[in-house]
């Protein structure tokens, strides 16, 4: 009579175990110094894990019972209320989180097939797009990390449509004169070289916007208690939190996170 209900009882722990699985808190573990190194566990029977420079950053599945046991590590992860971070220092302590998931950062550029033998691209890497909070960040387009070794910009004012800046050639990087960006302006892009045509856009914050997530960097910078690298992963998750995925895409390469 006790066998029947076995196979049930197994399977309702199985789902169980599932569930707790599905809710254990995860997390991205990044290196404060990648010279020093750090050294984690996630219990006190698992083996210590060494990260190292090549490896600046980790996911764990499980932060729930995330040990620092030596060297300094900065635990990011992501809830409701947007992505935040938690430095260890501690030796031989819990650096626990109790919910939230490592953030996805960007999402990766695919090129898809269209018609005319081009490619239509949502993104191309190193071209500003979307968002964007430093007109100096917009002025440069890495054509050599998109890519292109041939290429024709064409840049245009959103509003007149009518194009402000023309270049043409090979050159890896291409800076845009400051001067035709401004704070609020809007700008459509057509890239074409190597076979393939791209039609994007930016926009550079300006007014209450712009003001906010500066007093945001202001307030990072200022925290007297916080590494370089701290300071530099603050300012990615404040790019993070405003949707700024062209600051997030340049300071990720800056971490290597």
């Amino acid at each position: 009579m006790h066998n029947r209900y076995i196979p049930a009882c197994l399977a309702f722990l199985a789902v169980l175990l599932m569930c707790k699985s599905l809710q254990a808190a995860s997390c991205l573990v990044v290196l404060d110094n990648l010279e020093q190194g750090a050294v984690i566990q996630r219990y006190d029977t698992e083996q210590p894990r060494q990260l190292s420079a090549s490896e600046s950053y980790t996911k764990v599945n499980d932060c729930s019972q995330l040990k620092l046991v030596r060297g300094v590590i900065h635990v990011v992860y992501e809830n409701k209320n947007g992505v935040t971070r938690k430095t260890c220092r501690d030796p031989n302590k819990l650096c626990n989180i109790d919910t939230g998931h490592w953030p996805s950062w960007l999402d990766v550029f695919r090129p898809q097939p269209s018609a005319g033998g081009h490619k239509a691209i949502a993104r191309l890497p190193g071209i500003p797009s979307g968002k964007i909070f430093s007109p100096e960040k917009a002025a440069i387009f890495n054509m050599a990390k998109a890519g292109l070794t041939q290429w024709n910009l064409t840049l245009l004012d959103a509003v007149s449509k009518k194009p402000i800046y023309r270049q043409s050639g090979s050159a890896p990087v291409v800076q845009v004169p400051l001067n035709l960006l401004r704070p609020g302006g809007k700008y459509n892009l057509v890239i074409e070289g190597s076979n393939q045509r791209y039609k994007g856009g930016f926009s550079i914050l300006g007014g209450t916007e712009a003001e906010d997530i500066a007093k945001q960097i202001r307030q990072v910078n200022t925290d007297a208690s916080a590494t370089v690298r701290a300071r530099k992963l603050d300012e990615l998750i404040i790019f993070y939190n405003n949707n700024l995925d062209y600051e997030v895409e340049l300071l990720r390469e800056d971490l290597n996170v």
